[in-house]
């Protein structure tokens, strides 16, 4: 169970005095994964995955003159690996065979991704720890490959 906090980080309670609760984060979706392709093309082409299948992930429709593609996951503490490959029909493959992507505004640079049906790389390990302050309030930290991130770090790719 989670205790259902504000936008400020402040527990909620209800009109009867009690602490509200969640069986799931309350800040449970948030844009987590952008993909980049070149100038933005074939992003229809783009197939990513992760590898724990309790967290939700979703697909969002997107701007693609800003990202080629977006993600939405449950934001839950844990560690999962993020997966990106060309799907078969990608043409022309060996022009735009680059991607770049962005997790919890980490940027991963540019790299050759194979094409379906070999495997998808592995282009990302997440670890999202949760801590207690002295006051009682829970922190998260990201890691993305070893790098900090930050649970609203790919909002500003979406940004003009």
């Amino acid at each position: 169970m989670f205790i259902r906090r504000n936008g400020k980080g402040r527990i909620l309670i209800a009109k009867t005095g009690k602490i509200l609760l969640r069986d799931v984060c309350c800040l449970a979706d948030n844009l987590a994964i952008c993909v980049f392709t070149q100038n933005f093309e074939h992003y229809w082409c783009v197939e990513c995955s992760i590898s724990d299948p309790a967290r939700r992930f979703t697909h969002i429709a997107s701007d693609t003159t800003k990202v080629s593609y977006a993600a939405e996951l449950l934001f839950l503490p844990g560690e999962f690996d993020v997966f990106l490959r060309w799907v078969s029909g990608h043409s022309p493959y060996p022009e735009i065979e680059l991607m770049s992507i962005a997790v919890y505004g980490v940027l991963i640079q540019a790299r050759h991704i194979p094409i379906a049906p070999d495997e998808p790389l592995q282009v990302a390990h997440v670890e999202i720890g949760e801590k207690t302050d002295e006051n009682g309030m829970t922190a998260y930290e990201i890691t993305v490959n070893g790098q900090k991130g930050t649970r609203n770090g790919c909002r500003k790719y979406m940004k003009e």
